[in-house]
């Protein structure tokens, strides 16, 4: 995954300590960021993606997101089974999508250093947004969770 070095550190931009945030990521490993400052996220389980998807390939699920019109912004935590969609901020506070759970205020996300585009541990599947206008749409991310619930 070829992405700008300077692209994603809008996410950490909130953050009290930007620094310990390029530290981790330069270590390859995830940094805690506060959701619902710059964005919020949804997390879906990966054993409904995968059934949506039939099976966990990589390509197969990716399909599921973007035939949803979802691009970027997906998160994979192997080791939990989640997957993560980072949406605008405030979206959480209205989310009630079943099967899923929002995450704004007052909680955190392990995001994957920028480049990590693969295993092991978390990783991007589809790039992050390179601005807040880059994050998924509520209407795209509910339509994979309906996609995959059904």
């Amino acid at each position: 995954m070829n992405v700008p070095i300077s692209a994603p550190y809008w996410l950490a931009a909130g953050e009290r300590h930007p620094q310990g945030v390029r530290e981790a990521w330069s270590r390859g490993a995830p940094a805690m960021l506060r959701t619902g400052l710059f964005f919020d996220a949804v997390r879906l389980s990966a054993e409904v993606v995968h059934a949506r998807a039939g099976g966990g390939d990589r390509d197969a699920v990716e399909r599921v997101f973007r035939e949803a019109g979802v691009e970027c912004g997906v998160i994979v935590n192997p080791a939990r089974r989640w997957y993560y969609v980072l949406v605008p901020c405030g979206t959480a506070a209205s989310w009630d999508e079943s099967g899923t759970e929002a995450l704004g205020t007052a909680c955190f996300l392990g995001v994957p250093a920028p480049g990590r585009g693969g295993p092991p541990g978390a990783h991007w599947l589809l790039g992050p947004p390179l601005g807040a206008e880059g994050l998924c749409g509520p209407g795209a991310v509910k339509a994979v969770a309906v996609a995959a619930a059904g």
